[in-house]
């Protein structure tokens, strides 16, 4: 896409100049990619590619039953709300009892699950704020502001984690 006169106006005052950028995005003229390509199918769409054949995935509790609470618990549960809550905010990067398709960050019941060696405090600065705990240079974790998850869902993460220390697998 190549800007107006008007737009490289606008960025030059900005401080950019020319020659700047890389593949993606360039200041000559500009050229910017937005989001990819018709051809090999990465472009953005509203709707699915017309030959596109998407097949759809078990959840992710049926996908790996190992992440479930216990089924004796009441719908009411605590337990359960954090095991939704997991599901959608932790379980793309960590594991529990093996159950999960990441590898990314350690399963959080095998060897141990966090909640036997940290305390409810010292786990909940962990969730929402990895480096004010402890720093390493491996730490992919970002944490979860109070935007992204609220003080209550992460206590409810942490019920759910108390509750699946009683249900670890072998490792």
């Amino acid at each position: 896409m190549w800007l107006s006169t008007a737009w490289e106006a606008v960025i030059s005052g900005n401080g950019v100049s020319s020659g700047f950028g890389d593949d993606w995005l360039k200041f000559a003229g500009i050229k910017i990619f937005y989001d990819g390509g018709m051809t090999l199918k990465t472009a953005l769409m509203r709707d699915a590619y017309p030959d596109s054949h998407v097949a759809s995935q078990p959840s992710p509790t049926a996908r790996w039953p190992e992440l479930n609470v216990d089924p004796a618990l009441p719908a009411t549960d605590p337990s359960r709300a954090g095991l939704a809550l997991f599901v959608k905010q932790c379980l793309p990067c960590h594991a529990v009892n093996g159950a999960g398709a990441s590898a990314l960050d350690p399963d959080l019941n095998q060897p141990m699950n966090p909640t036997q060696y940290l305390t409810r405090e010292g786990l909940r600065a962990l969730i929402r704020d990895p480096k004010s705990v402890r720093n390493w240079p491996g730490l992919q974790m970002p944490g979860f502001p109070a935007d992204q998850m609220t003080d209550r869902e992460i206590d409810l993460v942490i019920i759910y984690l108390t509750h699946m220390a009683t249900r670890r697998g072998t490792p």
